[in-house]
């Protein structure tokens, strides 16, 4: 996991000062949890690109992808790609997003997605990023969970053009397919193509 040393900071302040009077490039994630595509998207693409230029983009995960839901005795029932257990991997993503900041939650859905069962691995990856995993397992397993789900849901659902596949990725609240191709195999090259203020160095290795 990434590495935090703090004596440092003061080094760098004056490129992250820089980095920061630009509008972060802001990359909207839509994603199943036990979906291969998904998985290899966050652990190949984003978490890699994450660890190099964190300070030029800003990212919003919204796990819940082809899924769907019904209303039945005022309980949200829902019916996930994958089956159940993706159904529990989302709402598990989605709690630990509700109750922790980016920062946080990044690292901790790209242990989970790294993982051969995200939805097993979960726990660990909680503890291995210091969330706290009883808050996050006892949303997941609760009403409260459902209705982050639901939400998640009906966000997904209100876009347009709608989900076609998962990850659907929108680069500054746009989807284009170039960008969608892109960012499967260079998703490095397209935040650092989409960023309007002073690239960092690892931009320059991103062709």
């Amino acid at each position: 996991m990434k590495d935090f040393y703090l004596p440092l900071c003061l080094m760098f302040l004056p490129m992250v000062t820089m980095y920061e009077t630009a509008d972060l490039v802001q990359v909207s994630v839509y994603y199943e949890s036990l979906c291969p595509d998904s998985k290899d998207f966050i652990a190949n693409q984003l978490w890699p690109a994450y660890e190099t230029v964190e300070n030029i983009f800003n990212t919003t995960f919204v796990p819940f992808g082809n899924a769907n839901f019904t209303n039945v005795n005022e309980t949200w029932q829902f019916h996930c790609q994958h089956g159940p257990r993706e159904c529990l991997g989302n709402k598990i993503h989605g709690c630990a997003l509700k109750y922790y900041e980016q920062n946080e939650t990044t690292a901790f859905i790209s242990c989970s997605m790294s993982a051969k069962d995200p939805v097993n691995e979960s726990e660990q990856c909680a503890i291995n990023n210091h969330l706290n995993w009883n808050t996050i397992n006892n949303c997941a397993n609760s009403e409260e969970g459902n209705s982050v789900l639901h939400d998640n849901g009906v966000i997904t659902l209100d876009l347009d053009p709608k989900v076609a596949w998962v990850p659907w990725i929108i680069i500054n609240n746009v989807y284009s397919d170039a960008n969608e191709q892109l960012a499967q195999t260079n998703f490095l090259k397209l935040v650092c193509d989409n960023y309007n203020g002073t690239k960092p160095e690892a931009c320059n290795n991103s062709q």
